[in-house]
């Protein structure tokens, strides 16, 4: 079993990015700054969630064509 180099990059990507994260500033985010995270949170969980109802829902129609 051979190892992809997308395998190797996504690794070398992960590795920097978290050698990087003691640079980074410390700050407590404010009120607004809270909320925004939590709407950025929740915007992607919508996002997955039209994502995987669109999958459903075409495999359910393939079914029907079957």
């Amino acid at each position: 079993m051979r190892v992809g180099r997308a395998s190797v990059g996504r690794a070398l990507g992960l590795a920097t990015a978290l050698a990087l994260l003691p640079v980074l500033p410390r700050t407590e985010p404010s009120q607004t700054g809270w909320l925004a995270i939590g709407l950025g949170f929740a915007l992607a969980g919508l996002t997955v969630l039209a994502v995987v109802v669109l999958a459903l829902a075409r495999e359910v129609g393939m079914l029907r064509l079957a």
